[in-house]
């Protein structure tokens, strides 16, 4: 399996063939269909890779909670003890 930028580059490669008007009918048609599924492919590498991102951002959330929990349990200084 290749890696998602080699797939990005042949996509865009594809795409610049696609641009040109000489290219015959069947060739356009095959590419075409290699570059639909080049896109699948890239999409659902991007849809996995959003679901990871999202995963760490509520890992973080609740690392970040769990923090500011201990925090506001720890004792505050009275009043009459702060230094200003």
């Amino acid at each position: 399996m290749a890696k998602f930028e080699e797939k990005l580059k042949k996509l865009e490669t594809i795409v610049e063939k696609l641009s040109s008007p000489d290219l015959p009918l069947d060739e356009s048609l095959k590419l075409f269909e290699e570059g639909v599924n080049l896109v699948k492919e890239l999409n659902e590498e991007l849809n996995r890779a959003k679901g990871r991102v999202v995963e760490f951002q509520k890992y973080l959330e609740e690392i970040g909670d769990e923090d500011v929990e201990k925090s506001d349990e720890e004792e505050l200084p009275d009043d009459e003890n702060v230094p200003f």
